[in-house]
Order: structure tokens, then C-alpha cells, then sequence
């Protein structure tokens, strides 16, 4: 009886600990984890001390918890500290799992500005654009070339522009080698900012006019990134505990969704909004809970993003008759542009120029009024040897949503001057402008008015009197049917000069690129053309039509053929007076990697892809066959747009089925015109036949695993004979592990000669140890 209490007694004894050993476990485990009432799907290494939680820090930074900020154990350093004054945990006995409660600041959140990708530095390489253009008629003949050269490595290019020309006429010949721009570029991308030491025009803002200089000049060069956004959009600001969606509305109309972890987020909700109303952010987490801010905006790129600045600063001599001379470097200048987004809906410029000649200084004031209108109020002054003047001006603009207007107005004093212009010019007095546009207008669709008029002043020399400017434009379009719609137009000039005239186009889409296009003007001129043009990037396009002008009738064909080695250009205008034929051709040449060819004109990027050396293969660019590779393995890719995630690939499925590929996609971010080498790997397999004995000689039984330390990790059986087949090896050297009965495992390594074609595999016999 004894025995039986006793052994009743160490069974209760057993539950009880095994019970208490559920609710607190000792010492360390693993154990699933919940943060913030979410299970996340993770294992964690827990250690339990003191009625104290830690969890290993390793495990914690998978999480995206920021571990640095978190107390480490006294002596097990690798752990940290889970139970604290902020953080709340406890054990769950039911779900066998840890749960920890924890505030935003504990998370790293997402900060969009710094996953901004950064391009790739460019590889050695040049490219010589050419442009060439002949014109023959009754008067004349004109031949003319464009060339440009690039030299290009990491984030320089050095340029070299110039133009020849070739013109005969019944009375004269011409003949002129000019060199248009020599310069040396570096890209900053992190900063956004270019410096240029060379030829190259300063920078042309409302208080700046820009001129041609030789020289230096630095500053931000925010335009020419389509991935950065300069401009005011909203940053969407806060702090989430939980996995959550946030959206960002503008007048009921979803504009921006991003999935968001726990932690604080600063998000920009990108580079293609311009837009005005009132916007709602709200805040979803993954238990429902939502959260809605409203306020007001107006997105213009006229406002720089708060805190941003815009900048730039040039110095050298100025530069006259380029087009005309090689070097015709003149007067020393300087120049210091400078705006700063003070706030979302504020944005402050200045400005300065020097020169012997002529001193300019400016403010810049731009406001977003509510959600209404952009301000725009500009000051410039001028001083010279002889006067001081002045300009002001002043414009309202709304370019958003169905609605579009603007008005401005300048003013300049008959004393005001301006560097880059010569002594004698003089501004108008009064320049004014507004114009109206309506998307969706009654009848008409789309409604277009124009205003423009300039107020000159007096001039004692008739050789610089300008008159005075009125005009009214006003256009109408509207889509007839899907495949018709017309376009009218109506101007009328005021004041010195009186004209007026209309024009209508009627234009009627056949589909598969073909359309008519039928025009006719108050001038006694009018027109109908026939017109193909090719979809994709290579093909042809031809147009053929016959006008009507000047009381004569002209008929006229175009032909353009554009292909992967550059485009050409042909047109012929036939009248009987008079015949002119025109041809033109823009290519380029490209060296990269050792390697030439002829190519399309080099506006982009390019990249030299190298297919392991095997011919016919396609190349893709963002999953589109762009290229196949040639006898050599290799293919150029073009018009890769700068500052864009672009993924260069090829299709693995023309390979033999024995070809190994570690990666067959490249992730490529470009400058432009700059040359990149890209080279996949691609590898011959092998099978092997291997036989591996144990440290006494002899065979492993049937069954036995045979691990191989390649990244795909593959296990082999061992065959009844003894002998595993191994598949996929390219040449070099491997370890193998083998595993048996009984749990015991040994190792061997096994050298893989170079792939001979038609050879039958051979038997190798490894030791085990």
C-alpha cells in the first residue's frame, strides 16, 4: 500500500512539475514569439533569469527591432533584455509563446528617402554620336555633321561637341569646322548635385537669365532624376506599433498606398503628383484599426520640398558666336543662385551675377495660397557704369485637376540690364500673360484661351524700335468618335500689328499605326497626309500628302527607318517652282569592355551583357527582348533611362538543359550616357559517379545520404552497389558528408575535372574519414 502511495505521490509530483515547467520554463529554450498582439511567424532563442524575459538579440534584429537601444544580459552578452519599465512580456503557456508589447521607438520604421537607388559606377568605355543631314533644292546644296564624343568611367565623362558644314549656293561656298562644347562632367549622386569644368550654360531660373560661359560650374541637378523628388509633396509622418497600410487620398481619390512595419515612417508618395484639395491620410493596422488625418494641399514643382535646397554657382568668361566661333571667350563673370524650401507651401530664392559690364542681385518669393493658387513675386536689380534699373514681377498660377489658369505681369525699367544680352538691349516695359484652359468644357471637350502682350519702350534710333505686342489665342478639341477628333484654332493680333486667322485639323485613326490627317486656314492653305508610323522601338514610318500655300500646290513624302544601328530620315517636297529633298541619319559607334559597335544614337545609358560566351541567346531589359547576344556572347543593350531600376536578363531556357547559372538577372542603376559590362556566368555541368568508402575500406550500405556543400545544399542516396551519382558539378573542388546508420557521419572531398565533351563518366573511389 505504501508503494502505491508512494508511486501515486511521484506521479502528482511529476505532473506538477511538468506543470509549472509549462508556465515558466527555466532557463533557455526556443520558443515562438508575439510582438504587439501579432504573431510574427518566428522562432527565438528565449532565456528566463529572475522572473526576467531575454531574448536573444540576434532573433530581435530579424524582427526589425533596433536591439542597440535595449539592455544586454550581465554576462551573456548576446541576449537582451525584454522586460522593462516601456516593455511589457509575459509568457503564454497555451500558445507556448513569448509576447512582448513594445512602443514605436523600438522599431526601425521606414524612411523612404533612403531607399532612393543609387546608380552604378560606369565601367571604361567612349561613344561617338554623329548626326548627319544633307539638303539639296534649286538654290542650294547644305551638308552638315554633328559629332560627340564621350570618354566615361565611375561617375566622369569628359565631351567633346562640334559641328561641320558644307553649304554651295549659286553665288557661294561655305565651308566650317566648329567646335561647339568641350567639358568634363562629375555626377554626385548621393548629393544630386553635378559639377561641369568646361563649356556649358549657367543655370536659368525666373531670377537668373542663363548664359554660355566657359568655366566651372557647380550645383544641384535635381531635374534630371526622375526618381527624386524635389518638389512639396506631403510626407506622410508618424509612428505605428503594428504592421499597417497607409494611404494617402486627395479628394476622395487613392493618389498613394505603402505596407509599412512597426516603428516610425517618413514617407514620400512620389514623383508624379501635381494636385490640390484636401487630403486624408489614413492608417490601417493588421487588427483593423484606423486611424484618418485630413488637411489641406496644393502640389506644384514650383515649391521645394521643406528644408531642400536649390543651388548653383558659375564662374568664367562668357562665351559669343559659338555656333560661329571656336573660342570667342569674352568678359570674366560670376554667379551665385540660391532657393530653399522654408516650408511645404514657402519657398525664398536669391540670386547674384558679376561682371565688369553689368551687376545683378534678386529675391524670390513663392507661396501656395491655401489650396487655391500658387504666387509667384520676383525683384531683380541691375547696376552698370552709366544707371541703375529695376524689374519686378508678379504671376498666379493653378495647374491642376480640370481647371487651369494663370496670369503674370513684369515690369522693367528703360535703365534695366542683364548679363549675357548686349549693352543695348532693352527689356519691354510691360510683359503680360494669362491663359485659361478647361478639361471636359461643354461641347467643345477641351477649351484653351491665350493672352500675351508686350509694351515697348520708346527708342530714338529707329533701328531698335520694337512694337508693341497684343495677341488672343483660343483652341478647341474634342474627340468625335474613338477613332475621330478635330482640333480648331482662332488668333487674333492687336495694336501695331493687326492679323488674325484660324486653322482646323480633322484627323481620323485607322488603328495598327495608320491615320489621315486633313487641315485647312483663313490664309488660302490647307492640306491632306497619309501616315504610318511603327510601334516599338526599331521599324518605319512613312507619310505621304499633298498641300496647298501661297496659291500653289505642293506634294510632299517622309520615310524614317529606325533600327538598332541607327536612324534614317528621308523627305521630298515637290512643287513648280521649286523641289527640295532632304536625308538625315543619327547613329553612334559605342566601345565598351574591349568591344565595339555600331549602334542608335546614345541619349541613355548602355550596357555590354556577355551571356557566358553563347551565341543566339535573347537579352532582355525589364523582361522584354531587347537584343540576342552574338558568335561572341555578347550583346549591347541601349536607351537604359538614368537614375531607373532596370533588371537585365536573359532566357536561361535556350541554355542546354546541362548549363548551370548562378544568376541570370542583373539589377542595374545607370548614368547617362554611360557605358556598363555585365557579365552572367554560365557553366557546363557534369554528372559524376563517385564511390565512397569508410575509414576500413569498406562500402556504405544502401541508403546512406550523401550531402554536397553547393548553395542548393543537394543529398544523394547510396546505391545498393555502393556508387552515388552526383548531378550538376561544374569544375573545382567539393566537400561531401556522408551519413549513415547508427547517426554516424564522416567527411571526404572530391575534385571535379574540367567538362571534356562525350565522355563517359568514370568511377571515382573516395576514403571516408
Amino acid at each position: 500500500m505504501n508503494r502505491i502511495t508512494l508511486l501515486l505521490y511521484c506521479i502528482l509530483c511529476a505532473n506538477s512539475a511538468h506543470a509549472e515547467a509549462v508556465d515558466m520554463p527555466d532557463d533557455l529554450f526556443p520558443t515562438s514569439i508575439w510582438v504587439n498582439e501579432v504573431d510574427r511567424k518566428s522562432e527565438v532563442l528565449l532565456l528566463t533569469e529572475n522572473n526576467k524575459f531575454y531574448i536573444e538579440c540576434a532573433d530581435l534584429d530579424k524582427l526589425q527591432i533596433k536591439v542597440e537601444i535595449l539592455k544586454r544580459h550581465a554576462t551573456k552578452n548576446s541576449f537582451c533584455l525584454v522586460t522593462d519599465q516601456d516593455i511589457q512580456s509575459g509568457f503564454d503557456p497555451q500558445l507556448q509563446a513569448i509576447k512582448i508589447n513594445l512602443p514605436s521607438k523600438y522599431f526601425f520604421g521606414l524612411e523612404t528617402d533612403a531607399l532612393i537607388s543609387q546608380p552604378m559606377p560606369a565601367n571604361f568605355g567612349a561613344f561617338l554620336n554623329y548626326e548627319m543631314h544633307f539638303e539639296n533644292n534649286t538654290q542650294h546644296n547644305n551638308f552638315g555633321v554633328l559629332p560627340e564624343l564621350g570618354v566615361f568611367k565611375d561617375n566622369w565623362i569628359l565631351r567633346n561637341n562640334a559641328f561641320y558644314r558644307n553649304n554651295k549656293g549659286d553665288d557661294y561656298r561655305e565651308e566650317k569646322f566648329v567646335r561647339l562644347n568641350s567639358s568634363l562632367e562629375f555626377d554626385f549622386s548621393k548629393s544630386a548635385t553635378k559639377l561641369i569644368i568646361g563649356d556649358t550654360t549657367s543655370a536659368y531660373s525666373a531670377l537668373i537669365h542663363g548664359v554660355r560661359f566657359g568655366g566651372l560650374s557647380f550645383g544641384t541637378d535635381y531635374t534630371s532624376r526622375p526618381d527624386f523628388v524635389y518638389w512639396n509633396i506631403p510626407s506622410l509622418k508618424g509612428s505605428a506599433v503594428l504592421p499597417s497600410t497607409v494611404d494617402l487620398y486627395i479628394d476622395g481619390v487613392n493618389i498613394y498606398q505603402k505596407k509599412i512595419s512597426p516603428g516610425d515612417y517618413n514617407l514620400q508618395t512620389g514623383a508624379n503628383i501635381e494636385s490640390a484639395g484636401t487630403a486624408q491620410m489614413v492608417v490601417q493596422d493588421v487588427l483593423g484599426n484606423t486611424t484618418v488625418r485630413s488637411f489641406p494641399v496644393l502640389i506644384s514643382s514650383k515649391l521645394l520640398k521643406e528644408d531642400l535646397n536649390d543651388y548653383n554657382i558659375s564662374l568664367g568668361k562668357l562665351r559669343f558666336s559659338y555656333d560661329e566661333e571656336n573660342s570667342d571667350y569674352r568678359d570674366f563673370f560670376s554667379s551665385a543662385y540660391w532657393r530653399r524650401g522654408v516650408t511645404s507651401r514657402t519657398t525664398l530664392g536669391a540670386s547674384a551675377t558679376y561682371s565688369d559690364k553689368v551687376k545683378n542681385a534678386g529675391l524670390l518669393w513663392t507661396q501656395a495660397v491655401n489650396r487655391w493658387f500658387v504666387l509667384d513675386s520676383i525683384f531683380l536689380g541691375s547696376k552698370t557704369d552709366n544707371d541703375d534699373g529695376y524689374s519686378a514681377g508678379l504671376a498666379i498660377s493653378r495647374n491642376f485637376g480640370k481647371l487651369n489658369f494663370g496670369v503674370s505681369s513684369r515690369y522693367a525699367t528703360n535703365d534695366y540690364r542683364a548679363l549675357g544680352y548686349e549693352d543695348n538691349h532693352i527689356f519691354p516695359k510691360f510683359e503680360n500673360m494669362a491663359y485659361l484652359s478647361f478639361a471636359n468644357f461643354p461641347f467643345f471637350q477641351n477649351l484653351n484661351l491665350n493672352y500675351i502682350e508686350q509694351t515697348q519702350y520708346e527708342s530714338n534710333d529707329p533701328l531698335f524700335e520694337l512694337e508693341d505686342r497684343k495677341m488672343l489665342t483660343v483652341g478647341v478639341s474634342r474627340e468625335i468618335t474613338p477613332n475621330l477628333m478635330y482640333t480648331a484654332n482662332y488668333f487674333q493680333e492687336f495694336g501695331d500689328s493687326d492679323d488674325s486667322g484660324a486653322f482646323i485639323t480633322f484627323s481620323y485613326n485607322f488603328g495598327g499605326g495608320k491615320r489621315i490627317q486633313a487641315d485647312a486656314g483663313t490664309n488660302k492653305s490647307g492640306g491632306v497626309r497619309f501616315i504610318q508610323n511603327a510601334f516599338g522601338e526599331y521599324g518605319a514610318n512613312y507619310a505621304l500628302g499633298v498641300d496647298y500655300r501661297n496659291d500653289e500646290t505642293v506634294l510632299n513624302a517622309y520615310g524614317g527607318l529606325s533600327t538598332d544601328v541607327g536612324d534614317l530620315t528621308l523627305s521630298h517636297l515637290y512643287s513648280e517652282n521649286d523641289s527640295t529633298t532632304q536625308v538625315g541619319y543619327r547613329g553612334a559607334m559605342v566601345w565598351l569592355g574591349g568591344q565595339y559597335a555600331l549602334t542608335s544614337f546614345v541619349d541613355n545609358a548602355f550596357a555590354l551583357v556577355n551571356v557566358g560566351g553563347r551565341e543566339d541567346i535573347d537579352v532582355m531589359r525589364s523582361m522584354s527582348p531587347v537584343a540576342k547576344t552574338n558568335k561572341k556572347g555578347y550583346a549591347f543593350v541601349h536607351d537604359i533611362v538614368p537614375y531607373i531600376n532596370y533588371d537585365i536578363s536573359f532566357d536561361e531556357n535556350q541554355l542546354p538543359i546541362e548549363s548551370k547559372v548562378p544568376n541570370a538577372a542583373h539589377r542595374l542603376v545607370a548614368l547617362r550616357q554611360r557605358g556598363y559590362n555585365i557579365n552572367f556566368s554560365v557553366f557546363d555541368t557534369q554528372q559524376i559517379l563517385v564511390k565512397i568508402l569508410d575509414e576500413q575500406g569498406h562500402q556504405f550500405v544502401a541508403g546512406s545520404e550523401v550531402a554536397i556543400d553547393t548553395p542548393e545544399a543537394d543529398v544523394y542516396p547510396v546505391g545498393s552497389d555502393g556508387t552515388v551519382m552526383l548531378y550538376g558539378l561544374v569544375e573545382g573542388y567539393y566537400k561531401l558528408t556522408v551519413r549513415t546508420s547508427g547517426g554516424r557521419s564522416c567527411q571526404t572531398a572530391l575534385t571535379v575535372p574540367k567538362k571534356v565533351e562525350n565522355q563517359t563518366p568514370e568511377l571515382i573511389t573516395l576514403q571516408c574519414k
